[in-house]
């Protein structure tokens, strides 16, 4: 999933896509050969898509280079008229699998704060603007009755609302 915020300084430029990928190519570090090579993407403002192919077909590939998260050896992306690297700071993705230690000793609703952190500056502790954020993201996905519990004490579909919330929050 990936979430995109506007930032107040760089609001959608009007009339363009939300996602704008133009004979793009990637490829994982320490790999020769491009996992995605030459794709285009065009998706609507406010489109919901799916992307649909077998193992190993390049659907996360695709969708950490929208992100921003793997570097683009050929192309390029837009996301609402603005360069992906212009914007990274303002895309969130959350992956199909969790690097969440579910062992450590925090509660959901601090769990959701960690993604204002991208937000924040170093040392800087989350404002009320932010605890406002990550409340509101927390009742929208119907896990605010979770928010003081531990993360180890939550079934795998309550893992899984909580991760999407972080994801939100940013």
């Amino acid at each position: 999933m990936i979430s995109y915020s506007p930032h107040p300084h760089q609001e959608p430029v009007a009339g363009a896509l939300a996602v704008n990928a133009v004979n793009i190519s990637g490829a994982y570090e320490h790999q020769r050969a491009p996992a995605l090579n030459g794709v285009n993407l065009q998706v609507p403002v406010g489109a919901r898509i799916a992307l649909v192919g077998s193992n190993g077909a390049g659907k996360s590939t695709l969708l950490k280079l929208i992100a921003g998260l793997l570097p683009l050896h050929q192309g390029t992306i837009s996301l609402f008229g603005h360069s992906v690297g212009v914007c990274r700071h303002r895309v969130a993705y959350l992956a199909q699998r969790s690097e969440v230690d579910w062992r450590f000793p925090m509660t959901v609703r601090r769990l959701v704060g960690t993604g204002r952190y991208v937000h924040l500056g170093w040392f800087k502790r989350p404002g009320a603007a932010d605890r406002q954020i990550v409340e509101q993201v927390m009742a929208q996905l119907q896990i605010d009755h979770l928010a003081d519990r531990q993360i180890g004490q939550l079934s795998g579909g309550q893992q899984q609302r909580t991760l999407l919330a972080r994801t939100l929050a940013q």
